[in-house]
């Protein structure tokens, strides 16, 4: 047993920073302690090393629900009612909510080195205008395997296969996706994103959900994982609606005609996508979707694609480490998907919300 190394972690839920002992054994680092740090530690410790996966070493017990000695690997205490106050306890080590330190995009994250460009120089182009391969993405292809997306159909209207071709834009980065055609349960849905980085919620003309179904959404995103809220022309956004007044104290209406490719955003509040945001990366064109409608935007909602007429079709929450997208045309999810551009948004967006920045990246 040799060569001590610390690694330094942060509970996502409270802020709290934690330091990690680990030790060698053999090939493989196990942790032997683990120490809480105040904000001005904190900034004065790095990682040492760094690790796919953690295991506790035998000198310390394991979970004491399940009995895991996987290091941020069980969510037995993620229902805890923890707060910045809560005292310490060691059982902290498993909860899922403890993740790497890795603020920023770093070399060797799941990004490629063109993240936050959109006008890519000298890359080869597609017969819309942007940069052509996968090379240009966001994400490098299979960088977010282990990483989990929820996707909720609300209608049960659609064939099952509607929305594939998103679906195997986001495995070729490495997410599973697990979807669901008509609303699941509360319990169900609840299980279901234990262990998932993000959920996509896809409305349509009726009410599906409850408000319970509410407050577990509300409840995940409070938590920094990543939401998606996809409505379309009116009627096809109400249950959009109930979460997005819920949470966002916004709203979607309208129902603009659309079916227009768009570029890059020359005005303030013109037609066009904006430039130069980890979303838009390797985009200079865009097709807006067939029928749309319009999100409304408030302080902590920002822009991010303006419709032909000039209408805000989706917009970004990015604020206290958390994120979220709201869309007034999830029919690009199916409707023109080999219109410009749709592929790489999808799969950039869903980068954008798996949220490295703030719980770190963990390399499969």
């Amino acid at each position: 047993m040799n060569d001590t190394k610390i690694i330094k972690t942060i509970c996502a839920k409270t802020g709290k920073y934690f330091a990690l002992e680990v030790k060698q054994f053999g090939g493989d680092y196990r942790v032997v302690n683990m120490v809480e740090l105040s904000g001005d530690e904190a900034d004065h410790i790095a990682s040492e090393i760094r690790v796919k996966a953690l295991k506790s070493a035998e000198n310390l017990l394991p979970c004491s629900r399940c009995g895991s000695r996987t290091v941020m690997g069980c969510a037995c205490a993620r229902s805890s009612k923890c707060s910045k106050n809560t005292p310490y306890r060691f059982q902290c080590l498993y909860c899922k909510e403890m993740c790497f330190d890795n603020t920023g995009a770093k070399a060797g994250g799941p990004y490629t080195q063109w993240a936050g460009i959109s006008n890519i120089p000298d890359a080869a182009k597609d017969r819309f205008g942007n940069a052509a391969g996968s090379q240009y993405d966001l994400a490098q292809d299979g960088s977010f395997a282990g990483y989990k997306i929820v996707i909720v159909v609300s209608s049960t209207e659609k064939p099952k296969d509607t929305f594939s071709k998103a679906v195997g834009a986001l495995t070729q980065k490495g997410f599973s996706v697990t979807s669901y055609y008509g609303v699941p349960d509360v319990q169900t849905l609840s299980n279901e994103l234990t262990d998932a980085c993000q959920l996509w919620y896809i409305a349509d003309h009726k009410q599906h959900i409850t408000d319970a179904h509410v407050h577990l959404i509300d409840e995940y995103f409070s938590q920094g994982y990543g939401i998606y809220i996809w409505g379309d022309n009116e009627p096809y956004f109400v249950d959009a609606n109930i979460i997005c007044r819920a949470i966002f104290g916004t709203y979607l209406s309208g129902n603009s005609r659309g079916d227009q490719v768009l570029g890059v955003q020359t005005r303030p509040n013109g037609p066009g996508i904006i430039p130069d945001h980890l979303i838009t990366t390797g985009l200079t064109s865009f097709y807006e979707g067939d029928t749309i409608a319009e999100v409304h935007t408030t302080q902590e909602l920002n822009p991010l694609l303006y419709s032909s007429e000039s209408k805000v079709l989706a917009t970004y929450y990015e604020k206290n480490q958390k994120r979220a997208i709201i869309d007034g045309g999830y029919t690009r999810l199916y409707c023109g998907w080999d219109r410009a551009g749709t592929d790489r948004y999808v799969v950039n967006a869903a980068a954008w919300l798996a949220n490295v920045e703030r719980f770190g990246y963990i390399e499969q």
